[in-house]
């Protein structure tokens, strides 16, 4: 008879962070997801919390990050945009999932944001 050992679990490696804010006429939803060795962020409107928007940024020794769109539309480059100043930052593949309308003079504000909660918590940016 064979005897099968339960297996161990390991305590969860994952860190979460989710934040809120009014930013001009945007009600702004925010969730990072820290994992062992990437991030995730999910930006999103507070009252549609859908994903229709993903990128990978990966950061190269010296050299600007590269990234990708996984989903999404191409001419949309937000989410590549903001995956690339993070992934640079951190020297970790990054995800950026931007689901938010925002203009030209909206969008740097939001940016903005991001970055003040980035300062607030910076074990979030830690590796």
């Amino acid at each position: 008879m064979v005897t099968v050992e339960d297996p161990e679990l390991l305590p969860c490696s994952f860190q979460f962070h989710n934040f809120h804010d009014q930013v001009g006429e945007v009600r702004l939803q925010c969730q990072i997801m820290k994992m062992d060795q990437s991030l995730y962020l999910w930006v999103g409107d507070y009252n549609d919390r859908s994903m229709k928007d993903l990128a990978l940024a990966f950061a190269m020794d010296k050299k600007p990050a590269v990234s990708t769109k996984i989903m999404g539309p191409i001419a949309d480059e937000i989410s590549c945009n903001v995956a690339s100043r993070l992934a640079k930052k951190t020297g970790k593949p990054v995800y950026v999932s931007f689901n938010v309308n925002v203009d030209n003079l909206t969008l740097p504000n939001v940016e903005k944001r991001i970055h003040e909660e980035f300062k607030k918590h910076p074990e979030l940016l830690a590796f």
